[in-house]
């Protein structure tokens, strides 16, 4: 399956490490427009 992210939003959860993270930078990637996070801490996102 596949679909277009271009000019959408989402939101990631557990995005501090893995498969979150791995999410997050393919989201952005392919031309999301914004990607929320939730993460447990915040020095781990940058």
């Amino acid at each position: 399956m596949s679909f277009d992210i271009t000019d959408k939003v989402a939101l990631v959860t557990g995005a501090n490490r893995g498969i979150g993270k791995s999410i997050v930078e393919s989201f952005l990637a392919h031309g999301a427009k914004k990607v929320y996070l939730a993460v447990r801490d915040l020095d781990s996102t940058t």
